[in-house]
C-alpha cells in the first residue's frame, strides 16, 4: 500500500493490512475514525491455517492447523464474538472457541461439489462430473433434474469436452496411481461409445476433431516427465499418432479440422494431425500456455496463460501478433459465432471483448476456483461454479437465468432467479429460509415462510422462467414480503 506502506495482495496490488482494510480502504493509521467505530480487538483469517491478531498490537496471536488435513479458507464469528466458524474443503463447517482452544461441534457438510463442468455448443445442456464420480446432464430450459450417463466410474474426475457438434461428450478421469481413462458418450443415444487408456495427468486436456471421430490428448506423462500430444481413435481407442515435445495442455482443433493448435511451453504450436508435424509456434505469453480457441473462420487464435493475466490473439497465417488482454487466471476462452468478440473465463469472472480494437465489452464477476466456467459456443450463456452450485447467466447482461444447487444425500434443487424452486423428492426438508428483519434474523422452513410472508414456491415457474427488465417478477403477498428487509 503506498500510504500505509502495508504488504499487498500481489495478484491485485491491493492493501491487505487488517487495520487498512477495515477501515475501508482509506489507508489511514488505526487511529481513524472509520476504523476505530468497528470496536475490534480481534481478527481471524484464514489461508489453510486460521490465523488470529491482536487488533491493537497489530501482533500475530495464534496460527493453528487442524488434523483432518483440510485447507480452511473461510472464518466467520458468531455475533457475540465467542464462537468462531470455519469453512473448509470437506465441506464441512467446524465450530470452535473464539481462541481455538476446543471444538465445540461440526456441521454436516453438503458433500457434493463439482470436479468440473462443460456447457454444449447450443448452451442448452450443461456437463458436469459429480464427486461420486458419475457424469450428469442438466437440461437448462427445463426445470427437470440432471440425468446420470451409463458406465460406473470410480476414478476421480479431470477434464470434459464437447464435439463440435454437441453429439459426443468426452471425460478424462485420472487419479494419482496413473488409472486414468478416456470415456466418450454419445448424446443421441446416452450411451457410452469408448473407454479406454491414456497415460495419467491431473491436468491433461481432450479436445474433438470436427467430425468426431479422433480425439487429442495432452499433457506431461507422469513416468518420464515426456511432453507429448497424443491422437487415439475414438471408435477403438486405438493410437494414431504422438506429437513429442509439445504438452498440449491447452488444445483446440481447427474448424476445418487440418491443424490443432496445442500449447508448447509458453508458445502455441501449431501442428498438422495426418502428420504430427509441427507447422509454425506463436509467442506472446509469458507463462505456460493454459487453453486455446480458434476463432470460426480459422484466421485467427486466442491463447491465455497459466497463472498469467495475458491473453493473445495470432494471426494465424503470418503469425503476428494481434493484441494482447489483460485477464487474470482466464481458464476458458470461446469466440462468438460472428467473430466480432472473443469471451475469457476465469475462477473470478467472466469478460466479453471486441475481438478487433481488444475493448472490454462487459463483466460478469462470480464464481470459485472449483471449476473452469463453462461457456457455450453458439448460445450466450456461461455457466459459473460456486462450489456445490451452478449459476448460468446470460452473457448479454449478466442476469441470472437459474442455479442448479447440490446437497447432502443427493439431493439437489433448481432455482429461478425469483426464489421458485423445484428438485428431487423430499428437498423441501433440506431447505430454509434465512430472514433479516427489522427485530433480528431468523430462520423459517418453507412452510413457515409461507404462512408468516404470504410467498409460495410454484416449481411451475422453475423452467423457462425469463428475467424482464433486469429483475425477476415479484411473485406472493408484497405486503407481507415487505416485511423482510432481505431474503
Amino acid at each position: 500500500c503506498k500510504t500505509c506502506k502495508q504488504m499487498g495482495d500481489h495478484f491485485t496490488n491491493e492493501c491487505t493490512a487488517p487495520w487498512c482494510t477495515m477501515c475501508k480502504g482509506c489507508h489511514q493509521t488505526k487511529e481513524c475514525d472509520q476504523f476505530n467505530k468497528y470496536q475490534c480487538k480481534t481478527l481471524a483469517g484464514a489461508a489453510g491455517n486460521v490465523l488470529l491478531w491482536d487488533v491493537e498490537s497489530r501482533r500475530l496471536i495464534r496460527e493453528a492447523s487442524f488434523p483432518y488435513g483440510s485447507w480452511v479458507s473461510l472464518v466467520a464469528y458468531a455475533p457475540d464474538g465467542k464462537t468462531l466458524a470455519l469453512g473448509s474443503e470437506d465441506s464441512s463447517v467446524p465450530l470452535y472457541t473464539a481462541d481455538l482452544d476446543h471444538q465445540l461441534r461440526a456441521l454436516p457438510g453438503h458433500r457434493s461439489r463439482w470436479h468440473n463442468i462443460a456447457i454444449s455448443p447450443d448452451g442448452k445442456t450443461v456437463a458436469y462430473v459429480d464427486t461420486d464420480g458419475k457424469v450428469r446432464l442438466w437440461q437448462t430450459e427445463s426445470s427437470g433434474m440432471p440425468r446420470q450417463l451409463d458406465g460406473s466410474v470410480l476414478l476421480r474426475g479431470g477434464t470434459l469436452a464437447w464435439s463440435a457438434d454437441g453429439k459426443i461428450l468426452g471425460v478424462y478421469f485420472w487419479s494419482e496411481a496413473g488409472r486414468s481413462k478416456i470415456h466418450v458418450w454419445s448424446m443421441d443415444s446416452g450411451k457410452q461409445l469408448a473407454a479406454f487408456d491414456v497415460p495419467g495427468h491431473s491436468h491433461r486436456r481432450i479436445s474433438f476433431s470436427p467430425d468426431g471421430s479422433i480425439v487429442a490428448t495432452g499433457g506431461d506423462v507422469p513416468a518420464t516427465g515426456q511432453a507429448k500430444t497424443e491422437l487415439s481413435d475414438i471408435s477403438s481407442g486405438e493410437l494414431l499418432r504422438e506429437i513429442e515435445g509439445v504438452a498440449g495442455n491447452g488444445l483446440a482443433w481447427s474448424p476445418e479440422g487440418n491443424m490443432l493448435a496445442a500449447g508448447a511451453g509458453k508458445d502455441v504450436a501449431i501442428c498438422e494431425p495426418q502428420t504430427g508435424k509441427v507447422l509454425k509456434t506463436l509467442a506472446g505469453l509469458t507463462a505456460p500456455v493454459m487453453c486455446v480457441a480458434w476463432s470460426p473462420d480459422g484466421k485467427a487464435l486466442a491463447a491465455s496463460e497459466w497463472n498469467g493475466n495475458k491473453v493473445c490473439l495470432w494471426d494465424v497465417e503470418s503469425g503476428r501478433l494481434r493484441r494482447s488482454l489483460k485477464h487474470y487466471g482466464a481458464k476458458s476462452l470461446r469466440w462468438s459465432p460472428d467473430g466480432k468478440t472473443i469471451i475469457s473465463g476465469s475462477s473470478a469472472s467472466v469478460t466479453v471483448w471486441d475481438a478487433e480494437s481488444g475493448k472490454q465489452l462487459r463483466e460478469i464477476r462470480g464464481g470459485t476456483t472449483l471449476c473452469d466456467p463453462a461457456i457455450s459456443a453458439d448460445g450466450p450463456v456461461v455457466a459459473l461454479d460456486f462450489g456445490g452450485m451452478i449459476r448460468l447467466c446470460s452473457l448479454d447482461d449478466g442476469r441470472v437465468i437459474r442455479s442448479l444447487v447440490s446437497m447432502r444425500d443427493g439431493h439437489y434443487a433448481i432455482v429461478s432467479p425469483a426464489g421458485h424452486y423445484t428438485g428431487s423428492p423430499g428437498v423441501e426438508k433440506e431447505l430454509v429460509y434465512v430472514v433479516q428483519t427489522r427485530a433480528g434474523q431468523e430462520t423459517l422452513t418453507p412452510d413457515e415462510f409461507e404462512k408468516k410472508y404470504g410467498w409460495k414456491n410454484d416449481p411451475d415457474k422453475v423452467g423457462g422462467r425469463k428475467v424482464e427488465g433486469g429483475k425477476a417478477k415479484s411473485e406472493g403477498n408484497k405486503q407481507k414480503a415487505g416485511e423482510a428487509e432481505g431474503l
